[in-house]
């Protein structure tokens, strides 16, 4: 059994929306390996406290610390937030018990589906 986060980016909306696109992203992990992953977590975030002053229940959102409008308990210079969020992704990059799976729709070429059907149906992985 894979475990499975899934998230969002932008909305779904066609009319007088705010984005052009519409992004799902999910992080899978094999049943087997899930502990480890969480243990590993736990010790990443233990770093970033350490490193950055963020909290363990800080919720990294990457959109949020490149405009600057995160809402931290100890503000972070942007530089320290560029540089948190690339170790970020070097952390889950470093992950062979990780997989990630994104799929983006271009809301400008839905015509008669919804974005979510649109975002479905073109979900071919590209290398």
């Amino acid at each position: 059994m894979y475990l499975i986060y899934v998230d969002e980016s932008g909305d779904t909306g066609l009319i007088n929306s705010p984005t052009n696109f519409f992004v799902l992203s999910a992080i899978v992990i094999h049943e087997s390996a899930w502990m480890n992953v969480l243990d590993d977590l736990i010790n990443f975030r233990r770093y970033l406290k350490i490193r950055y002053g963020i909290m363990m229940k800080e919720e990294i959102h990457a959109s949020e610390f490149v405009n600057g409008k995160n809402k931290l308990r100890n503000p972070i210079a942007k530089h320290d937030r560029i540089d948190l969020l690339k170790k970020c992704l070097k952390w889950l990059n470093s992950r062979n018990d990780v997989s990630i799976i994104t799929v983006r729709c271009d809301k400008s070429a839905v015509t008669n589906n919804t974005v979510f059907e649109k975002n479905l149906e073109g979900s071919t992985p590209k290398s």
